[in-house]
């Protein structure tokens, strides 16, 4: 979606200088990429920061199941999962999901890079894909909220504003979190990042 001022976007903007990025649909991309998506993050053990918000039993906490059923975009069409490609390798490098979409509105954001591409790569892949949600989606704004300071600090790379801290909002292994709520509008960061895609 793009305005009177705005070049069209188009599928190249999907590639960068380090990383190319593939929107997920189920049955148009390998059939088993979910796995391998899953596999990145259970090498990391990073799952309980994943999917912090979830509660569910260590046993079976962001385990291959779940995962499958979360990212199944035959039952959450609204759900938007693209995946991260390091040119260099083609080895897969990380994940990005927006839901909670209202059209021409806003989104919630969420990242998963593997440890070996955290870096440039990360801040290219997360721009890619704000530019995505921006000129291809047409979302107005984006929204985030993480307890992690590492994941906190890649969006504030990205041009998010730290809105508000949420007091004891996470548990994670019956510990509590504070949580910084982090806003981007589209304004933003087309003046951060892409002007030249916005005519005088």
């Amino acid at each position: 979606m793009t305005t009177a001022t705005e070049t069209p976007y188009t599928v190249d903007r999907l590639v960068g200088t380090l990383c190319q990025i593939w929107p997920y649909t189920r049955g148009t991309i390998g059939r088993d990429v979910l796995y391998t998506v899953w596999k990145a993050v259970e090498d990391a053990h990073e799952g309980h920061k994943l999917f912090w918000g979830v509660q569910d039993p260590p046993s079976i906490h962001a385990d291959l199941i779940s995962f499958c059923e979360f990212f199944d975009t035959f039952k959450h069409p609204d759900r938007i999962l693209l995946l991260v490609q390091d040119k260099a390798s083609r080895n897969f490098a990380g994940f990005l999901w927006f839901d909670q979409i209202v059209t021409g509105h806003r989104a919630f954001g969420s990242i998963f890079i593997a440890p070996a591409y955290r870096g440039a790569l990360a801040t290219e892949a997360l721009n890619l894909c704000l530019d995505y949600m921006f000129h291809a989606i047409g979302v107005k704004t984006i929204w985030g909220m993480t307890p992690w300071p590492k994941a906190l600090a890649l969006i504030m790379r990205g041009g998010f504003e730290n809105v508000a801290t949420l007091q004891d909002f996470a548990v994670v292994n019956e510990q509590t979190y504070h949580v910084q709520l982090c806003r981007l509008t589209r304004e933003v960061f087309d003046g951060l990042f892409i002007p030249e895609r916005v005519s005088a």
